[in-house]
């Protein structure tokens, strides 16, 4: 924000006046949606299967369902998200419940569109300063979280989102790194083929999601998301 000076009579105005083109949290998502293919597209998607490869080039199938349904299948074992509770099911038959946040990169790779809707999902919303990120010029937005802060990467020319850093969802000493990459239309809506996954947490392991195929709103029965009945149940289990 600069001021401007104004002599009226006698009296010296201090006047607020909005920096030449700074950019608001509406003006960046707006760009941002709009970049995409637009809200109306984007809330016509119900469903999704999303195919690919994650680690060491095994084959991954992901279904989603409005709002927040999740299911991965890879190899012999398959980890769902119902919407309040996550899960995965082994090859040796025992379920593990998911621990607070790992339902997280699952939702991501299912939907990374979700972002679309940035405002309903922080309180808190603000921008920083534009920088300059691998001969890209980014517009960024920062969202507190209880232990931290989430920020958001959109390039400026394509407007679409670039690259999350999170740090604060789950702990407040290490960060993760979402990158999305190679955008391609899919039903009139970007959609991104390539999803990077990177954390600072020793304990943790990177991972590239390589898109081969998506399909939107097909007909998925809601019984898959719930978990499965097994004799084994343990707690703790990450995808």
């Amino acid at each position: 924000m600069r001021l401007r000076f104004e002599w009226l009579g006698v009296f010296l105005f201090c006047l607020p006046v909005r920096a030449e083109n700074a950019r608001t949290v509406d003006d960046i998502v707006t760009a941002y949606v709009q970049a995409l293919g637009g809200q109306a597209a984007i809330d016509a998607i119900h469903s999704r299967e999303v195919t690919g490869t994650l680690r060491l080039g095994l084959k991954a199938t992901y279904y989603w369902a409005k709002p927040d349904k999740v299911l991965l299948l890879e190899g012999k074992e398959k980890s769902g998200f119902d919407g309040s509770a996550g899960w995965t099911y082994n090859k040796r038959k025992k379920v593990h419940r998911f621990g607070k946040g790992d339902e997280l990169p699952m939702e991501i790779d299912a939907n990374p569109l979700r972002y679309a809707a940035l405002k309903q999902m922080y309180n808190d919303l603000s921008v920083q300063a534009p920088k300059r990120e691998d001969d890209k010029d980014m517009d960024i937005i920062v969202a507190p979280n209880a232990l931290a802060q989430a920020t958001f990467y959109f390039d400026a020319r394509t407007h679409l989102l670039a690259r999350i850093e999170q740090k604060g969802e789950t702990s407040a000493y290490f960060t993760t790194t979402i990158q999305f990459l190679d955008y391609k239309p899919v039903n009139g809506v970007q959609f991104p083929f390539n999803i990077v996954h990177r954390t600072t947490d020793k304990g943790g392991s990177g991972e590239d999601f390589h898109i081969k195929n998506v399909r939107n709103n097909l007909e998925l029965d809601p019984v898959i998301f719930s978990k499965p009945q097994a004799a084994v149940i343990v707690s703790g289990g990450k995808r």
